[in-house]
Formats: structure tokens, sequence, C-alpha cells
């Protein structure tokens, strides 16, 4: 036999189960409403219970009523708050890891964009085009920045 406390659990998780099962077929909506319009009925139903009620009779039927409606509606009400955050941090570290390869392309690009001019100066005894906003020339076949 089950616990008192399992049994009382029992229809909220019984509907968290089958309310993510159905959400994908009908949508969030007809969900949360008919799991709300449960939980007021079990709200009402729990208008009857007085001072000679039993539990069986009176409390056991409104507070199954209650959790169904509150398990239908909360577990798809949080299912479907949470569902475009996976997604959108899945974008975000596509975008990130994009990002970073660009990065590392453009520094791979100015490394050897450094070395050449480097490269050329030890070479040919000129200075990088870069220098002071001079411009090189050509005087005997040989470039001279001026």
């Amino acid at each position: 036999m089950l616990p008192e406390g399992r049994l009382r659990l029992s229809p909220y998780l019984g509907t968290i189960t089958t309310s993510t099962v159905i959400l994908p077929r009908v949508g969030p909506k007809p969900l949360v409403t008919t799991g709300l319009l449960m939980a007021a009925g079990g709200m009402a139903l729990l208008t009857r219970v007085g001072v000679d009620s039993t539990y069986g009779a009176d409390g056991l039927p409104a507070l199954l009523v209650l959790g169904l409606g509150l398990g239908m509606a909360m577990a798809t009400a949080m299912n479907t708050a949470t569902l475009g955050r996976a997604l959108r941090r899945r974008q975000r570290r596509l975008g990130q890891r994009q990002h970073d390869a660009a990065d590392r392309r453009l520094d791979r690009h100015r490394a050897a964009e450094h070395d050449r001019r480097e490269r050329d100066e030890q070479l040919h005894g000129i200075a990088p085009l870069h220098c002071a906003g001079r411009r090189p020339r050509i005087h005997d076949g040989v470039r001279v920045v001026v």
C-alpha cells in the first residue's frame, strides 16, 4: 500500500506525465485552460467540506480534481515557458563558435600579413607600406619609401 503522501501526489504526477505527452499534439492553450477549469472545479468541490464531512466522501474527490487540474496546467505552462530557452542557448553557442572562428581567421590573416611585411623589409631593405603615411615608389626597379 502506498504511503499517504504519495497517494495525495499521484493525481498531480500522473497529469504531469500525460500533459507532456499530449502537449505536442494539441498545444498549450487547451491544456492550460482545461487544467485551470479543473482546478477551479476542485476548489468549488472543497466548499462542500464541513465539520461533519468525511475525507473519502467530500475531501478526496475535491483533492483529486484539484490535483489533476493543477498538474495539467502547471506542467504545460512550465514546459511551454522553457521550451525556447534551450533552442536560444544552442543558437547563442553556435553564433559564439562562428564568431570565435572568424576571429581566429582574422588573427591568422593579420599575423601572416605582419610576417610578410617584416620579411619584405629584411629582404629588400625597405620599410613597411604603412610607415607614417609615406608611399612606396619604384626607383630604378627598386621599391623605395619616400
